[in-house]
């Protein structure tokens, strides 16, 4: 819900997570596209521009996904951010943002910053690996039986109490 309601605050040409439907919509057409010559329109020649096809076998079905143009970084539905980011997390460990950030941005072309920092703050792991106790200095305060008397030091050396 946070996820969908940041992208919702960002302008309307920079949001870079589009729901499922629109992701299947963009391969639907792609795939016209490819398969006959239907009439150019400007938003054909944007998806035309960004995107191409990508077919991927698991588990013995293929299945089309979208790719950035001229690249080998995938895109990602907005359902599929968090799956996705789990699958890095566990795959480099909990060793912070910058390294997440990183691994992602080898693989994946619509995932942000801001997107992965929302995932480390729900991300069990590591909170509680942030929550551990520190240990600071701890000053102690001078407990003495004559806690107001006063006290002269003699030129010998010698304390004399008044």
């Amino acid at each position: 819900m946070k996820l969908l309601k940041s992208e919702e605050n960002k302008a309307t040409n920079s949001s870079s997570l589009f729901p499922r439907e629109e992701y299947d919509r963009v391969i639907s057409r792609l795939n016209e596209r490819k398969q006959s010559n239907p009439t150019n329109t400007k938003k054909d020649y944007r998806l035309l521009q960004k995107y191409e096809l990508l077919e991927v076998t698991i588990k013995g079905t293929t299945v089309q996904k979208l790719q950035k143009k001229g690249t080998q970084l995938r895109f990602v539905c907005a359902e599929d951010v968090f799956d996705v980011l789990l699958a890095i997390h566990h795959t480099i460990g909990p060793e912070g943002r910058t390294s997440m950030c990183k691994a992602t941005k080898e693989k994946y072309a619509n995932t942000s910053r801001d997107q992965i920092l929302l995932f480390l703050q729900y991300c069990e792991e590591c909170r509680l690996k942030k929550s551990s106790v520190r240990k600071c200095v701890v000053v102690k305060p001078i407990v003495l039986n004559s806690m107001n008397c006063r006290a002269q030091v003699s030129p010998h050396g010698l304390v004399l109490h008044l």
